[in-house]
């Protein structure tokens, strides 16, 4: 039964972002956009850091990593913080990344993270010049899966929605194709939706990996896929099934 995780709250919005070396064209705050296509890539292989200054000290308790070409530096990154940007301290290693370029997203829930102004990705086994999609760093929230209550799984075409209630726009142009992965969550055990709502609210732009569903049916797994989410009524058989502990379930959509 996997469990949802969703990491929110985005704090590199007003980061300062520096790295060891930088292609042309890659650069460092690319990962903060939350765009899957816009990359920060290094100039060179080896040793490699990717840093950011948030001005001010920040506890995160979630780390997504997304689009980077996990193969060329293997389980060896290191999340790591710093007081003055000079002296670094190592705070978790990222030991279950996938092995191929460019599949999965990495997500991990971050506890007893001390609070800090700087945080950096550092990559001292990369073979070839690193590349990342997203770096993030925010907070994080499980809802359990209702367990009375399938997932379905579907492609959808064409699909724009309206951000306006809470939602997003998850299309734009003809023809785009997105995975749909629909579950309900134990609302009564876990949070409130009048929370999620606040959360999907609150996030700023369309397509952008705050929602994680594990590879893992037991949840478990820090490898796992990064879903566009929104809050929707359950159909009325299941409402009345359920009542209030599960009235409203989450889409979530994926470009493919």
């Amino acid at each position: 039964m996997r469990n949802i995780v969703l990491g929110y709250g985005s704090l590199q919005g007003a980061a300062s972002a520096t790295a060891t070396s930088t292609a042309a064209g890659y650069q460092p705050a690319n990962p903060t956009t939350l765009a899957r296509g816009t990359t920060w890539k290094a100039g060179a292989s080896g040793d490699q850091s990717l840093v950011y200054e948030f001005g001010s000290a920040i506890t995160p308790t979630f780390l997504g990593v997304a689009n980077a070409n996990w193969s060329k530096f293997g389980a060896g990154a290191r999340l790591r913080h710093s007081n003055d940007g000079v002296s670094w301290t190592n705070y978790y290693t990222l030991a279950s990344l996938p092995s191929t370029d460019f599949l999965e997203d990495f997500f991990a829930i971050l506890t007893a993270a001390p609070a800090r102004p700087w945080w950096s990705l550092q990559f001292p086994a990369s073979s070839a010049a690193v590349e990342i999609g997203i770096f993030y760093l925010g907070y994080q929230l499980t809802l359990a899966k209702n367990p009375s209550y399938g997932a379905i799984e579907e492609d959808v075409y064409n699909v724009e929605l309206d951000r306006s209630e809470g939602r997003v726009v998850v299309a734009d142009r003809a023809a785009r194709r997105l995975s749909r992965f629909e579950m309900a969550w134990e609302r009564g055990k876990v949070t409130d939706r009048d929370e999620v709502r606040t959360i999907l609210r609150g996030e700023d732009g369309p397509r952008r990996p705050f929602w994680f569903v594990p590879i893992d049916e037991s949840g478990s797994s820090t490898a796992g896929r990064g879903y566009i989410g929104r809050m929707v009524p359950l159909s009325f058989p299941v409402r009345r099934k359920f009542f209030d502990r599960y009235e409203y379930g989450l889409n979530f959509l994926e470009e493919v």
